[in-house]
């Protein structure tokens, strides 16, 4: 699947995730949880104004080039009163992409696992970073009425 293609299925999605908006997550035997959800995906690009580095987001364009630098974000609002604890959310690694060692960032106290392959394990995994298809962040506390955002960054081939 081309980066192309890959893109228009993940605008899909988000434009599904933001058409239903709320997500209940719970574990075996528990309440839902409700959570809303959303995604994003911006264009990376660095300027250099007065000798310092800065880097500005874009939209992503329908063809990105190789070696563009795209950043996802997952966040995650807790609509509850109370805080609920070990809220896990996956972002994938498209095809036509690779991952970006060291990217994943998060706002809150989260475990981050990498998946290569099916399974999600704590690194190092044994493989390159450039063979990851996927970022799993599981945040320990996410409080009432707080976000949980969630960053990863992919490089285009």
């Amino acid at each position: 699947m081309s980066y192309s293609a890959a893109r228009a299925l993940f605008l899909a999605l988000l434009a599904a995730s933001v058409f239903l908006n709320l997500v209940f997550l719970s574990p075996a035997g528990a309440s839902p949880v409700p959570l809303e959800i959303s995604r994003s995906a911006q264009l990376v690009r660095q300027l250099t104004v007065n000798n310092t580095v800065r880097e500005r987001l874009q939209t992503v364009p329908e063809q990105p080039r190789a070696g563009d630098v795209i950043e996802h974000t997952i966040s995650v609002l807790n609509l509850d009163k109370k805080a609920h604890k070990a809220v896990s959310v996956i972002g994938e690694v498209p095809v036509g992409t690779v991952y970006l060692e060291g990217s994943a960032i998060c706002n809150v106290d989260a475990t981050i696992r990498y998946a290569a392959g099916s399974d999600f394990r704590d690194p190092p995994l044994g493989v390159a970073a450039d063979k990851y298809t996927a970022v799993q962040f599981i945040a320990t506390q996410i409080r009432g009425g707080h976000r949980f955002e969630a960053k990863y960054r992919v490089v285009v081939k």
